[in-house]
């Protein structure tokens, strides 16, 4: 890529970003490094970054960096933006020393003044005209000057009036009227991130007031996530917001005269927002923001009056009303002690596994055994569509069928989880037989019921760990000549006994390997077979396969140019 026209190398969008960088003077410096023999510059914007480029004498880029975080290009738009000064610079100054065939590299230039000591050095009635004049052209500037020094000079609420414009100013300079792309959404959120900051600076010291702000912050994103593509950045916006939230709540006086107002404000933008349709946990998040507080009367009861007004109006998914039911133990908890909680999560067990699984381990802490286990059989049927909750309540009545020394229950239950393919439970229940020399004829039939259950009509993955634990390799061989492709897995199990039938079954095995590949990518992976083949079968063998590739497939350069390699 060469200076000249490296507009040929770079996406369109990236290129408009960065010639709108480098006409609105976002380059502060730019300036040759005869150490490091490159051009090293610095780039404002949402924040400040160096660009590094090296120039080779024809003007070709043979190297360029940027220290900001994105990635989802090769060049990013400061990039681009020191592309077109160096270009000005090159067409200037360099190409014409190059013309005169005399080219000599740029000294260094000497170190400009930094902006913060113009700014320190600056005459107050200078600086004060040159800010007035400077926002009357940048509103952006001004919006944010206003929220950063506004507490100190207006009436409080107007800072909410200039955090709302300042989300929306930066929202509005890239949406106008349409959807905002994804590589914009990081400059629309600049606003969003700038009042999030005010807010969590204010929290120690305006409760109310930052709570509004995060109320702003929490209605515009919502609003920007149906015009933005990149929904993840919004919602993390959001994600963070509720986090400044919770901070300031962690250590509120109860007696503080904000708390009460504060509290209404949030319960009600929780109750008119529309926040549960983009992610209902951040509402449950909300809530739980205010657990500590409920044996404050006031907060108690409206919560409650809220969750049961969600209970029986919204259409949540069981998902959401087992949150609202862990809001509401938590309230319990914390207010009416561990009596109560326990008895709120036994009379809901039907309609929360956490609390069937806390009701089970209560059940088993009381040495209720019979309890324990009936709770685990009921919610095996009542979660009957549901395998991972059948397991979760097999695992636990299997671990109380251990505690008691029911060993024919235990015998029971892990045949079961054999039988669906769970190898730990195979070994339990093999040593189970094991412990009782009267078991030995009886677990021959269970293990031949076992093998014949886990193949049935197909074999499943724990056929062939059973079989490897055992030791049966004639099994694990007919196994691998059925399917050759597990032949790279199970040939250690079968070395020494059959070696020339591991060699024919892995040499076949990469000859469909190799007359099904296709592409550079398929080719690598037939050769780092090959390797394995080595390993397995000797040098000599992999030499002759190698070889026989090499002819069969020479109309396949590709794939040539892999074997070479092996």
């Amino acid at each position: 890529m060469n200076i000249k026209n490296f507009e040929k190398n770079i996406e369109q969008k990236i290129l408009t970003r960065g010639l709108d960088y480098y006409k609105s003077g976002y380059i502060d410096s730019i300036e040759y490094d005869n150490d490091e023999d490159e051009w090293i510059a610095e780039v404002s914007g949402s924040d400040d970054y160096t660009v590094t480029v090296k120039l080779a004498e024809n003007g070709d880029i043979t190297a360029s960096y940027c220290d900001c975080p994105y990635d989802y290009g090769v060049y990013c738009k400061h990039q681009a933006a020191v592309f077109y000064s160096l270009r000005k610079i090159w067409e200037d100054i360099l190409e014409k020393a190059v013309a005169k065939d005399n080219y000599i590299p740029p000294k260094s230039q000497p170190a400009k003044m930094k902006f913060e000591d113009i700014v320190k050095k600056a005459e107050k009635d200078n600086l004060v005209s040159f800010l007035l004049a400077y926002s009357k052209k940048n509103k952006q500037f001004k919006n944010d000057f206003m929220l950063a020094f506004s507490d100190k000079f207006i009436d409080k609420t107007d800072i909410l009036d200039y955090a709302r414009n300042l989300i929306k100013l930066s929202i509005n300079k890239f949406s106008r009227g349409r959807f905002i792309e994804y590589y914009e959404t990081e400059d629309a959120l600049e606003g969003a991130e700038k009042v999030l900051d005010i807010a969590e600076e204010k929290g120690a010291d305006n409760l109310f007031i930052s709570a509004n702000l995060c109320v702003i912050l929490l209605e515009e994103m919502v609003k920007l996530a149906d015009k933005c593509e990149d929904v993840v950045s919004v919602h993390a916006v959001i994600a963070s917001t509720i986090i400044c939230l919770e901070d300031m709540f962690e250590f509120v006086d109860e007696d503080s005269v904000d708390l009460e107002k504060t509290f209404d404000l949030i319960m009600g933008y929780v109750y008119d927002s529309s926040l549960c349709k983009v992610n209902s946990e951040w509402l449950e998040d909300i809530l739980f923001i205010f657990v500590p507080f409920c044996h404050i009367k006031y907060i108690r009861e409206k919560i409650e009056n809220y969750l049961l007004l969600w209970h029986t109006e919204s259409k949540s998914s069981s998902y959401d009303q087992k949150r609202l039911q862990a809001i509401q133990h938590e309230i319990i908890a914390n207010t009416s002690g561990e009596d109560e909680a326990r008895k709120f999560i036994e009379d809901n067990v039907e309609t929360s596994d956490d609390f069937r699984e806390k009701a089970i381990n209560f059940a088993i802490a009381d040495k209720n055994y019979e309890k324990a286990v009936k709770l685990c059989l009921d919610g095996e049927i009542k979660d009957a569509r549901y395998p991972g909750l059948i397991s979760k309540w097999k695992n636990l009545r299997y671990k109380i069928y251990e505690d008691t020394g029911n060993t024919a229950d235990q015998k029971k239950l892990a045949y079961e989880f054999t039988i669906d393919g769970k190898f730990d439970y195979y070994i339990k229940l093999r040593n189970l037989y094991a412990e009782s020399e009267e078991d030995t004829g009886e677990w021959y039939q269970i293990f031949e019921d076992i093998l014949a259950s886990v193949t049935a009509p197909y074999p499943k993955n724990i056929y062939t760990q059973i079989l490897i634990y055992e030791n049966m390799k004639p099994e694990l061989l007919d196994y691998c000549k059925e399917r050759s492709s597990f032949i790279a897995d199970y040939y250690t199990y079968l070395l020494p006994d059959y070696e020339s039938e591991v060699s024919e079954i892995f040499a076949e095995y990469l000859r469909q390997k190799a007359n099904q590949a296709s592409a550079r990518s398929q080719y690598r992976e037939v050769c780092n077979l090959i390797k394995k083949y080595i390993t397995a079968c000797g040098r000599s063998n992999a030499v002759k396969l190698v070889k026989e590739f090499k002819l069969l497939y020479a109309k396949r350069p590709a794939f040539v140019d892999e074997l070479e390699r092996v």
